[in-house]
């Protein structure tokens, strides 16, 4: 439940930190579609690079972590014959 409130709290406080406009992105090219862009990077305290790094360690031991898990995932399968 706390954690519930913790992040819908953070939905709130980021979604009111940006505008809708300043979050898409214009490409020269008319028949391209808006993207949004990385909003949390703009409004980061102290600096942008805590978020992209945050980001990328965040990838990194979400990777790590499937590596270690896969094998002993299909090994308990191959044990109990499924």
């Amino acid at each position: 439940l706390v954690t519930v409130v913790v992040f819908s709290i953070q939905v709130v406080v980021v979604a009111g930190g940006a505008c809708r406009r300043s979050a898409l992105v214009d490409f020269p090219l008319d028949d391209f579609p808006k993207i949004p862009r990385f909003v949390v990077k703009d409004i980061a305290w102290p600096c942008e690079e805590v978020v992209i790094i945050g980001v990328l360690l965040s990838t990194l031991g979400a990777g790590l972590q499937s590596l270690a898990g896969a094998p002993r995932l299909l090994a308990a399968l191959g044990r109990d014959n499924l």
